[in-house]
């Protein structure tokens, strides 16, 4: 675990410059009339859960957490209809889970709802396909992320013939691992999406499926990754 400091330093010093790299990227776009677009729109996040110790092999995904992006693009053409599109972005993801479990005529309930705030640098390949007026597009590539903040509230309550009483409840800020947490900042996995532009305006829909465990001290455990559906509306310039 002591290398992990270094990985989420390190995964910040790549973001930083890779935020300079596109903002560089978006100056010689400009001056070339290449495409550069302002995406924005609806996430809806959740957290896939693998319970390695208790149920081993059980998979659980939690339910969608809404949320939202907003970032910029660059659209660099490469062959025929093949483009890269790097992209810096805004983005929330989380979960929220609650159950219940009854025993006798006392039910117990059990509430957690996280929530991350993150700075994501996507890498997508791109293939477009225009039919009439319409430009049809895929992508798919990998993407990096940094945590910049994050907060938890978890509630525990009891149901005792109809009347709920809380037990116990507790919120705050989220702790990262090199502030003596548990969490991790870095995230790392893969996205893919497709889409329609109609003229400057665009709208698509991607998935990011993250590849990193958010708790790795838990591992031996349960692992938790995120997984988010995003639909998004874009204006292109140039």
């Amino acid at each position: 675990m002591k290398s992990t400091p270094n990985l989420a330093a390190n995964g910040m010093i790549f973001l930083r410059k890779g935020a300079i790299v596109l903002l560089a990227l978006m100056i010689c776009t400009a001056a070339s009339a290449q495409s550069v677009r302002v995406k924005g729109g609806l996430n809806l996040a959740t957290m896939r859960a693998w319970e390695t110790e208790l149920h081993t092999g059980t998979s659980v995904q939690y339910p969608l957490k809404p949320g939202f992006h907003l970032g910029v693009t660059v659209e660099l053409p490469l062959a025929g209809f093949f483009s890269l599109e790097p992209g810096l972005f805004f983005s929330t993801k989380g979960f929220e889970r609650s159950s219940e479990k009854p025993v006798g005529f006392i039910t117990y309930m059990n509430k957690t709802d996280l929530s991350f705030n993150y700075l994501e640098l996507p890498l997508l390949a791109k293939a477009t396909f225009k039919m009439g007026s319409i430009r049809f597009y895929t992508d798919a590539g990998p993407y990096f992320g940094y945590a910049l903040s994050g907060v938890y509230e978890y509630e525990v309550s009891t149901k005792i013939e109809g009347i709920t009483e809380i037990s116990s409840s507790d919120d705050g800020i989220i702790k990262w691992i090199a502030d003596g947490g548990d969490f991790r900042r870095m995230d790392f996995g893969l996205m893919v999406g497709a889409g329609a532009e109609f003229g400057s305006v665009g709208i698509g829909v991607n998935y990011s499926r993250g590849l990193m465990v958010l708790q790795p001290e838990h591992e031996s455990i349960f692992t938790q990754k995120h997984g988010v559906w995003s639909i998004t509306a874009g204006y292109r310039f140039n």
